[in-house]
């Protein structure tokens, strides 16, 4: 019995990755075949949409998530590749969380100037190593042999992230 159960949650496992893998490769697809399909969004509704759909993420029920834009905010963008873009990025700061840490948080911020948006995700997470940042965004790298992605997911918020006109970057420590 208690091999079998070892077997599921071996078999759990990986259905996750592939599942996870598919909605990279969807993702993919559609940024770069759809054209930009811009509306008026309020961007602290759609970051709260996006949390409450990763909060069964193994490790969330251990953040703390402020959400800290201004409620009456609404910007001008495209739903789908903004949602995907906000998406990777706040799930891959639940998922590499530092276990380390008695209080473990992300703060999601955004500000705004006359010619761009800034939307901040910021974690005390593990940490991106200094030889790693520059390669993030590039197509399958992974920073840890412990990463249980397929290395698609940065790079295709970064190529969403483009596709928008904008420009995404790390600063870890």
């Amino acid at each position: 019995v208690d091999e079998l159960k070892e077997y599921l949650g071996m078999i759990k496992g990986r259905i996750k990755v592939l599942d996870k893998f598919i909605v990279d490769i969807i993702n993919y697809s559609r940024n770069t075949r759809l054209e930009l399909d811009c509306e008026k969004l309020n961007l602290k509704d759609l970051i709260h949409e996006i949390t409450e759909g990763l909060k069964y993420t193994d490790g969330a029920d251990s953040l703390s998530i402020e959400n800290a834009i201004d409620p009456q905010w609404e910007i001008e963008s495209d739903p789908t590749r903004l949602r995907m873009i906000l998406n990777n990025l706040i799930s891959n700061a639940i998922r590499y969380y530092d276990k380390s840490k008695a209080e473990r948080s992300i703060y999601i911020d955004a500000h705004k100037n006359i010619e761009e948006i800034e939307i901040r995700i910021r974690d005390n997470g593990i940490g991106i190593p200094k030889q790693h940042q520059e390669k993030i965004f590039d197509m399958c790298f992974k920073a840890s042999d412990n990463s249980n992605g397929s290395g698609l997911g940065l790079y295709i918020a970064n190529e969403a992230t483009i596709k928008l006109g904008g420009r995404i970057s790390v600063a870890s420590e």
